[in-house]
């Protein structure tokens, strides 16, 4: 039988001498505390959705409507704002491309936010048990990725049909 060498305590060097390497002793994942500071950052972000998506979407036309600003009308909001835009020289068209990518990319997120939530209410105001054993799974998905006021909702109208899974 071939004797086995013992796993060392210091991590500087997974080879023990003889060639075969020692079986790691440290995990992989995070510490404790942070992957529940993670959750919870998430867990907020997906309530926060709500009122964060239209605020980012203002931010963003507002950026755009600078863009424009600054690219064709460049003394439209005074001479203040005009001597900006006109210190940024060729920059201006990259103000206006970076509003505009801006803006699309938000007006995306936020057109699907909006169709998850229409989607949500749409399966959640189900009359029929049948109906929401089968798309439970989409519902509580759904839930999932609304926040914790729609899973809320899943919960209470599983207690109202007598579902307990």
């Amino acid at each position: 039988m071939a004797k086995r060498s013992k796993i060392k305590e210091s991590s500087a060097s997974a080879d023990d001498g003889d060639g075969r390497e020692a079986p790691r002793a440290e995990s992989r994942k995070a510490p404790r505390g942070m992957r529940g500071r993670w959750r919870a950052a998430k867990a907020w972000w997906r309530d926060a959705r709500w009122w964060g998506l239209p605020a980012a979407l203002g931010g963003a036309g507002l950026w755009f409507v600078s863009g424009v600003a600054a690219l064709w009308f460049p003394q439209a909001f005074g001479a203040d704002l005009g001597g900006f835009f006109a210190a940024m020289g060729p920059f201006t068209s990259y103000f206006f491309l970076v509003g505009l990518i801006l803006f699309l990319v938000v007006a995306y997120l936020a057109t699907g936010y909006l169709l998850k939530r229409r989607e949500f209410g749409r399966l959640i105001k189900t009359k029929s048990k049948g109906d929401f054993i089968r798309t439970q799974d989409r519902i509580e998905r759904l839930a999932f990725e609304l926040g914790h006021r729609e899973q809320d909702l899943v919960a209470a109208r599983k207690k109202e049909f007598r579902i307990r899974h």
